[in-house]
């Protein structure tokens, strides 16, 4: 024979309650945590050494500029947002926009960052008020969905430092690219 149980009534369960000692408190505690971002921005760029081979110090003409590499900086963001760059770097002349490693031997040279607008050739490149400047953000091309890989391109181009003097040997520049939101 199969018996069922039968349920407890209302007040036969409340005695059980309070008879086990559960008894409600007076307070309850909770604590919440989060953390707020404005969101994130990753940056790869396709190369991390740009070489501009052999140049002779009389090819530097009075702020010319003698070679130009492209540089492309891959954007990632966790959001629909326009991310700021950033691009820091030893300037070591009155222009914030030519940078030089102090430990390079050559002088009167350096490097300069434009972003691609697809117009630029060698003879227009030299433009300090369109280079990049030390530390100085801008804004890139806007990143509409998250995860998506946005492409901006730049040209770097090795310049004579106004009418600074050249003198031989090698130079170099170690450059950081930063990814912002704003």
């Amino acid at each position: 024979m199969v018996r069922s149980a039968k349920p407890l009534s209302g007040v036969a369960l409340a005695c059980v309650l309070v008879s086990s000692g559960i008894q409600a408190a007076d307070t309850a505690e909770v604590n919440f945590t989060a953390q707020i971002s404005d969101g994130t921005c990753d940056v790869q760029l396709s190369q991390s050494s740009l070489q501009f081979g052999i140049h002779k110090a009389v090819d530097f003409q009075s702020g010319a500029t003698v070679a130009m590499l492209p540089l492309t900086a891959t954007v990632i963001c966790s959001g629909a947002t326009t991310p700021k760059m950033s691009v820091s770097g030893s300037t070591p002349y009155s222009d914030s926009t030519i940078f030089r490693d102090p430990g390079s031997v050559a002088t009167g040279v350096g490097f300069m960052v434009r972003q691609d607008t697809g117009d630029i050739d060698l003879g227009s490149f030299y433009n300090p008020s369109q280079a990049v400047s030390n530390n100085v953000s801008f804004a890139l091309s806007p990143v509409g969905n998250a995860g998506t890989p946005h492409n901006d391109p730049f040209l770097l181009g090795l310049v004579r430092a106004g009418s600074e003097s050249v003198t031989p040997g090698a130079v170099k520049s170690t450059l950081t690219f930063t990814v912002s939101f704003d």
